[in-house]
């Protein structure tokens, strides 16, 4: 529904007096009386909404919240930028998420196309790298979009299309965020909308990737680093966050380590065609350098900027 002259707080509230229309509504149905609910989604056109498709995304985030939150109920898109945890949880306290920020925990972007590149080019390079999107850049090096391995099956799925601009089948309304944002953002946008990851850039070059489960994998080795849940403090020298780091590279070149086992004996003893397994375990040990890279990235921010301190003091 287009609702003209009409701003976003008096559309939630035309779509609540809808929301509770339907929902007290009556459709007999042979022999019984059916009722049913509806999710809205409500977003205003704001100075920077570029386009009426952008904007049914941004009513979309709020619809896909909507759903999963419960349904039958009205969600704004502005509502998605409001505190996440509840009042009563420990202020500051935000765990795993406590002063990281977006470079610490993205994926490298290995693989950004650009624009002009063709749809052959880059399925060609999706499997070799065994990747499912890529950012897309311009001639310039800045995001220009994201492409998905979704786009190019429907680009080539009748046998054609293989010569396509990655610029006519590219997505342009990309989440981004920039390396320095607090994950806890991050967190909370990719907790209630429907975008399965958001693009990591730097002064508008794209240089990493934040999914679901990239976030996953750091809450997975946050949670085994000694100091939670056994008494300990992870916050109780000013140390505290390059300690956290230390024993999460420690615990992610374990895992590596044990791989990397695992592929040897696989390899050593597998008389039949045992690249399967090699592409799976690297796979899987990817995810592992990326741990370990992020963790040093987090590192090195944390020196470079005791380092500009020090200059600054001077």
């Amino acid at each position: 529904m287009l609702l003209t002259e009409t701003n976003e707080a008096d559309a939630a509230r035309w779509a609540e007096r809808a929301r509770l229309a339907i929902s007290q509504a009556e459709i007999p149905a042979g022999d019984v009386t059916v009722r049913i609910t509806a999710s809205f989604g409500v977003a205003e056109r704001l100075i920077d909404t570029a386009s009426p498709e952008q904007l049914i995304e941004l009513a979309d985030q709020g619809l896909a919240f909507a759903k999963q939150s419960g349904r039958n109920r009205v969600v704004r898109f502005t509502s998605l930028n409001e505190p996440l945890f509840n009042s009563h949880d420990k202020q500051g306290d935000l765990g795993p998420m406590e002063g990281i920020s977006a470079r610490d925990l993205m994926s490298v972007a290995i693989f950004c196309p650009n624009h002009d590149d063709t749809v052959r080019q880059a399925a060609d390079l999706f499997l070799q790298l065994r990747i499912n999107s890529a950012p897309v850049v311009d001639d310039t090096g800045k995001l220009a979009g994201i492409v998905s391995e979704a786009d190019l099956l429907t680009q080539t799925a009748l046998g054609n299309g293989w010569e396509e601009k990655i610029r006519e089948v590219m997505r342009t309304d990309v989440a981004c965020y920039d390396e320095e944002t607090p994950i806890e953002h991050v967190y909370r946008f990719l907790s209630r909308v429907s975008v399965p990851r958001v693009v990591v850039v730097d002064q508008g070059r794209p240089t990493g990737v934040i999914s679901r489960s990239t976030l996953l994998r750091w809450f997975r080795n946050w949670a085994t680093i000694p100091g939670e849940g056994d008494g300990g403090d992870r916050n109780a020298c000013p140390d505290g966050h390059r300690d956290r780091r230390k024993a999460g590279i420690i615990k992610t070149a374990e895992a590596a380590e044990d791989r990397a086992a695992q592929l040897r004996r696989v390899i050593t003893k597998e008389d039949k065609d045992f690249v399967p397994c090699v592409v799976g375990e690297a796979t899987r040990m990817q995810s592992l350098v990326n741990d370990l890279l992020a963790h040093c990235r987090g590192e090195y921010s944390d020196d470079r900027k005791h380092a500009q301190g020090e200059y600054s003091d001077r």
